[in-house]
């Protein structure tokens, strides 16, 4: 290179299995019929591939990285860092819920439900002394942890007319958190008139005849698809109105003397 360094590619014959390495040792080297004084330098190796790592989400992750990487000449330490790449080898934003501690090497972190999927971790070792550094990369995957819904804010009490359409949509106080997770809703202590959609959440209903009543502890509860559920409770009143009579009087008959006239109704009053 631009230096004068010498640098020799090994290509093996096989692939090494994994934690299994080698040593090379060069004894003479010439280079346009004329020898090469060969000196010794401290450069850093990977000793083993970085495996490929599957943890859960809300989990706590420790990966010791400095056992994957040695000094030729073990005589100054490391100081290790790391980055994530795409499938470009792009960089990109290191999470902020993973670590490195540069003088031992560990990775740690937790991730949370909003870390699920796949990252590629390149780890690089340089050496104090020499200033040189060598990386490795390795996928690490967060699976999905079932996590329980959770009531954001409680459901208040309702009021409505009687004879009036009564609609609440229940589902803006539940949330699950869970990417794709899905759920159902159920009811308890409702009045007869009071219907849910077991899917959307959503109570719908009209109070009619005799149904002017405060119906206390109604229940209403959320189940995701393996945890506990999520319940809250709440008051429905249905407030008495004087629904206007229907209906008419209609006179039947001939109106002239000696005829005689029937009247009859269709009024109804609820």
């Amino acid at each position: 290179d631009s230096t004068g360094l010498i640098i020799v590619d090994v290509m093996l014959s096989s692939e090494l299995p994994p934690f299994q390495t080698i040593q090379l040792s060069i004894s003479s080297l010439t280079l346009n019929d004329a020898p090469v004084n060969i000196v010794s330098a401290n450069l850093p190796v990977i000793t083993k591939n970085l495996l490929n790592s599957t943890i859960p989400e809300d989990g706590l992750y420790s990966f010791e990285t400095s056992s994957y990487f040695l000094e030729v000449n073990s005589e100054t330490d490391f100081i290790y860092s790391a980055k994530v790449v795409d499938d470009t080898t792009a960089e990109i934003t290191w999470p902020n819920w993973l670590h490195i501690d540069p003088v031992s090497g560990l990775i740690t972190g937790t991730p949370l439900n909003e870390h699920v999927g796949s990252i590629n971790v390149v780890v690089e070792g340089t050496s104090a002394g020499a200033g040189v550094a060598v990386e490795k990369a390795y996928e690490l995957t967060i699976t999905n942890t079932n996590d329980a819904p959770t009531l954001t804010t409680a459901i208040a009490d309702q009021s409505n007319d009687q004879y009036q359409a009564f609609s609440l949509d229940v589902s803006t106080h539940f949330d699950d958190v869970d990417v794709g997770d899905s759920g159902t809703y159920s009811i308890s202590g409702e009045p007869v008139w009071l219907v849910l959609d077991a899917s959307t959440g959503v109570l719908s209903g009209t109070p009619g005849v005799g149904e002017a009543v405060t119906t206390s502890g109604i229940e209403l509860t959320y189940t995701d698809i393996s945890t506990a559920p999520v319940s809250d409770t709440f008051d429905l009143s249905v407030v008495a109105v004087n629904a206007a009579a229907t209906g008419a009087v209609t006179i039947a008959g001939t109106t002239s003397n000696g005829q005689v006239l029937t009247s009859s109704h269709t009024i109804a009053d609820t």
